[in-house]
């Protein structure tokens, strides 16, 4: 039987009447934003330190080489395996990058299709009723043809594919956490918020805006763009509630339940379309979206406990970013480690 998550938000609407949205019926697969995690602490003293191995600790996995599909087996393995996350008969979103509609298979921008396979085989063999490939692109339509031919996107199997660009008004949630962390509320899909599973597929790469763009950034695709900022390319309606702001609140009313980082090809410089290519051969994953984030940041060559988004994430209680709090299994993340070109600072 699957088991059942239940989602608790506050809804705004315009006469301003408060709503509580459930998704009633469900067990919890995960509790409400922040119940079930350690508390984090902002304290200098304790948010750095060692990787070492001990029970109780956030686990990211890490996956290395060129195979695509083994490669992202080995990190998916090493994070525990999908067993505890996709159920039988679920319904699982799989939330690739997909920045634009630049249509080639080496463009670093967007997640590869080969990762996307294999985390989509793995979800079918663990009996998932269906599986839902989608994005909500900052520009363009990378879901549609030509593009998804030429990213080979339509080669995947026993996928539907949804732009989440497309949501209409009347199915999607426009809500606030109960944080309240932007000042107007957001437009979430029905769809995205009531999933069983949500697998969060970013591509590792820097961004102008935040520097690592990762599985937390990967939310911004969620809000469909007609409804956030008129149209217009970039989603600018988030980026004007505060960046920070948005991306913490985005996964505070839907955090992933699995992150898988493509990092094989990645991209580093002004992202988030603009990156050039950095032959990494690693992929990142995990069931703690901040630990990955962090593990992830930290191979980048960033310090997380700088990042403004990882910062705030950790003080609304997303997740783990203190590293002697996180477990790293398949690699020595500091013989690994790489300097990703980035406009963001890193210090």
């Amino acid at each position: 039987m699957s088991r059942k998550w239940k989602l608790a938000v506050y809804v705004a609407i315009p006469c301003a009447l408060l709503l509580l949205v459930a998704a009633s019926g469900r067990q919890s697969r995960q509790s409400d934003a922040g119940q079930n995690i350690t508390a984090n602490t902002t304290d200098p003293n304790v948010s750095g330190g060692e990787l070492t191995s001990s029970a109780g600790k956030a686990i990211v996995g890490i996956g290395r080489g060129v195979d695509h599909a083994a490669v992202v087996a080995q990190a998916i393995a090493n994070a525990g395996g999908l067993e505890g996350v996709v159920s039988k008969g679920d319904t699982v979103i799989i939330k690739p990058n997909l920045s634009s509609s630049r249509g080639t298979l080496t463009y670093p921008g967007n997640t590869d299709y080969r990762v996307v396979a294999e985390v989509v085989q793995q979800a079918r063999a663990l009996g998932a009723g269906r599986v839902i490939v989608a994005e909500g692109a900052g520009t363009g339509k990378p879901l549609s043809d030509p593009t998804i031919r030429l990213i080979r996107f339509n080669t995947i199997e026993g996928v539907e594919f949804l732009d989440l660009n497309t949501i209409p008004r009347e199915e999607c949630y426009y809500v606030s956490s109960p944080k309240k962390l932007t000042e107007e509320p957001i437009y979430m899909p029905k769809i995205y918020v009531d999933a069983d599973v949500v697998i969060s597929v970013p591509k590792l790469k820097t961004n102008y805006a935040v520097g690592p763009s990762l599985g937390l950034k990967n939310g911004f695709g969620a809000p469909p763009k007609p409804l956030m900022n008129d149209g217009t390319a970039w989603k600018w309606g988030l980026h004007n509630r505060g960046i920070e702001n948005s991306i913490v609140e985005i996964n505070l009313l839907r955090k992933p339940d699995f992150v898988v980082i493509d990092g094989i090809v990645a991209g580093e410089g002004n992202g988030p379309t603009n990156n050039d290519p950095v032959d990494a051969q690693i992929v990142l994953a995990g069931t703690d979206v901040m630990a990955v984030d962090t593990i992830a940041s930290y191979f980048m060559g960033f310090t997380p406990q700088k990042l403004p988004h990882l910062k705030l994430a950790a003080e609304n209680g997303l997740g783990e970013y203190r590293m002697e709090h996180i477990e790293v299994v398949g690699a020595n993340i500091h013989k690994i480690r790489m300097d990703f070109a980035s406009p963001f600072p890193k210090d």
